[in-house]
């Protein structure tokens, strides 16, 4: 199942096989039936994009987490600022960064 996909995609990601793991993200997504799991899958997702260094794919993904009710929403910010830094989108950094507390 898609709890399954995300230890899974845990494991791929650990042993540095990133697309890999970028797919069981997108796996999980694809079946998340609940806010948790989808907020998994797209922590899954964001760690695989940022560990690819794919800086635009992690900026949409850590914004689509931004909007949901998270479970680490300091996490999201303090990530989706150092992600937007990257891009050069200095104005969006400062104001995902003005989030963290």
């Amino acid at each position: 199942g898609a709890y399954v996909r995300v230890h899974q995609g845990r494991a791929e990601l650990a042993m540095g096989q990133v697309e890999a793991a970028s797919r069981s993200a997108q796996g999980v997504l694809d079946a998340a039936t609940t806010t948790y799991l989808k907020e998994q899958g797209l922590w899954l997702a964001a760690d695989a994009a940022e560990a690819a260094e794919d800086w635009p794919t992690a900026f949409a993904v850590l914004t689509a987490l931004g909007e949901l009710p998270s479970t680490r929403p300091a996490q999201t910010w303090y990530r989706l600022g150092v992600v937007s830094r990257a891009l050069g989108r200095v104005e969006r950094a400062r104001d995902a960064f003005g989030k963290v507390y």
